[in-house]
């Protein structure tokens, strides 16, 4: 299973905000830090598509686009 990495979810965040609009800026790395241990230690997929949504859409690791980004990594 391939290791998820802060770089990953930054990408897609900064791909969201190019395409559909909205403030690119970080909040919080700390949060995404957390966020990819969990993932990492995770082996159901599914939970870790649910912790994937409820950690970015609840916890707000960014300025905006926190929702979009959730949902386009777990489904893209």
């Amino acid at each position: 299973m391939e290791e998820f990495t802060v770089e990953q979810i930054i990408e897609i965040h900064d791909r969201i905000i190019d395409k559909y609009g909205g403030t690119g800026r970080m909040l919080n790395t700390g949060t995404l830090e957390l966020l990819v241990y969990k993932l990492n230690s995770e082996k159901d997929i599914f939970r870790q598509a649910a912790l994937f949504l409820h950690s970015i859409a609840d916890q707000y690791p960014f300025f905006d686009g926190n929702k979009r980004t959730a949902f386009a990594y777990v489904i893209g």
